[in-house]
C-alpha cells in the first residue's frame, strides 16, 4: 500500500491539522519511505532538516530513503550516499535518475514555475494566472500538444495574441474575480469575447464568465471583501449561486459541440449556475446532453465562448482534437488526424 502526502511532512505551521502525511502513518504504525528530490540542490539539508523536525516516534516509522530525480554519473554520490546513511543510520534504498517522460507534475508549484517553452508550434494559448488558481491538472493535455504554447496571463496586456484563452479553476472565484477586475483583465476579456476571441471557462472560470456571482454563505473569498454578490464578466448569460456544501462527483456525459463523443471528467464546486433566460432565439447551447454542466455561445465574427463545470475536459482525446481542429480551422491551418 502507497500512503502518499502531500508535500514535506513537517510543514510546521500546518503540521497540527495536517492528516495526510505522518497522522495517518502513525496511526497506521506504518513503515515509511522519505523520499529526497536532488534535483535543485539541498539534498542533504533536506534529509537532515526533515529528520530533526520529526517527533522521536515519528522517525522511527522512517525505514529507508530515497534519491529522487538524479543526474548525472551516478558514482558521483557514492561518498555522499555513505555520509547521509552514516548521519541518519537509516539506508538508502534507491538513487533514481532525472526522467524526461512528460508526466503530469505532482505538485502544482511545478505547474506555476513552467515556461512552457517550445521552438515550434501552431496556436498560442492564454491562460488566465489567478491568485487562487486550482486543478493545475486540467492543462496537462494542452501542454503535451506538440503544436500548442501556453502562455501565463497575469496582468492587463493585449489578448488579440492568443488563439484561445483559458480562464482555469479557482479556490476563491469571488476573490479572483476582484483580480480580474482590479489588473483590467476584465476589460481586456471582454473586448476579446467580442471579437474573434475563443475563451473557455473552467468551473469557477465558467461562473467569472456569467453575469452575476451571489456569494450568501461567504464560500469564496467574498468575507475578504465583504461582497455577498458581484457582477461577472457578462460574457455568457449565466448566474451562480454558492451553496454551504460542495458539489463532488464523477461525470459521464455527451457533449453536443464541437463534436459529439462521450465525455469523463469530474465535479468539486460550491456553485450552482443556470441560464438567465428563456429566450428561444438564444444563441448560448448547452455544451453536454446533460442540464447545467457547461454552455457554448458563438458570435457573428467567428468567435465562441465555452464554459463548463467538468475538471478533465481536455483529457477526452476526441473533444480536444475537435477544439483545437476549430481554432486551427479558422486560422486556416491544417487539421490534425490522430487516427481516432
Amino acid at each position: 500500500m502507497i500512503i502518499e502526502g502531500a508535500g514535506s511532512p513537517v510543514e510546521m505551521n500546518l503540521i497540527h491539522r495536517d492528516l495526510t502525511n505522518l497522522r495517518i502513518a502513525k496511526y497506521l504504525e506504518a513503515d515509511c519511505i522519505l523520499v529526497a528530490d536532488i534535483e535543485k540542490g539541498g539534498v542533504f539539508a533536506q534529509i537532515i532538516g526533515t529528520l530533526e523536525l520529526m517527533q522521536p516516534e515519528e522517525r522511527r516509522l522512517i525505514k529507508g530513503i530515497i534519491i529522487n530525480r538524479f543526474r548525472g554519473d551516478l558514482s558521483l554520490f557514492s561518498e555522499g550516499k555513505k555520509w547521509i546513511e552514516k548521519k541518519t543510520n537509516i539506508p538508502i534504498l534507491g538513487i533514481l535518475p532525472m526522467l524526461d517522460d512528460k508526466l503530469p507534475p505532482e505538485d502544482s508549484l511545478d505547474l506555476l514555475d513552467s515556461k512552457f517553452d517550445k521552438e515550434q508550434f501552431d496556436l498560442k494559448v492564454g491562460i488566465i494566472k489567478f491568485p487562487s488558481i486550482s486543478n493545475f491538472s486540467d492543462l496537462h493535455p494542452l501542454e503535451n500538444e506538440n503544436s500548442i504554447q501556453l502562455r501565463w496571463v497575469r496582468k492587463s496586456e493585449n489578448l488579440k495574441i492568443f488563439d484561445f484563452i483559458i480562464l482555469p479553476g479557482s479556490k476563491q472565484t469571488i476573490k479572483d474575480l476582484i483580480f480580474l477586475e482590479e489588473s483590467g483583465l476584465s476589460k481586456e476579456l471582454r473586448s476579446y469575447a467580442l471579437s474573434k476571441g475563443n475563451i473557455i471557462g473552467i468551473c469557477g472560470g465558467l461562473q467569472m464568465l456569467g453575469e452575476s456571482l451571489k456569494d450568501p454563505h461567504l464560500k469564496e473569498g467574498s468575507i475578504n471583501y465583504l461582497k455577498k454578490e458581484m457582477d461577472g464578466l457578462g460574457i455568457l448569460p449565466i448566474k451562480t449561486i454558492f451553496n454551504k456544501s460542495k458539489q463532488t462527483r464523477q461525470v459521464t456525459c455527451n457533449s453536443l459541440w464541437p463534436c459529439e463523443s462521450n465525455i469523463n471528467g469530474f465535479e468539486i464546486h460550491n456553485g450552482k449556475s443556470f441560464i438567465s433566460f428563456k429566450d428561444i432565439e438564444a444563441k448560448t447551447m448547452p455544451l453536454f446532453d446533460k442540464n447545467n454542466l457547461g454552455w457554448y455561445s458563438v458570435n457573428n465574427k467567428g468567435g465562441s465562448t465555452v464554459g463548463t463545470y467538468i475538471h478533465g475536459i481536455f483529457e477526452n482525446d476526441l473533444w480536444r482534437e475537435s477544439y483545437i481542429n476549430l481554432i486551427r480551422h479558422k486560422k486556416g491551418l491544417p487539421l490534425l488526424d490522430k487516427g481516432r
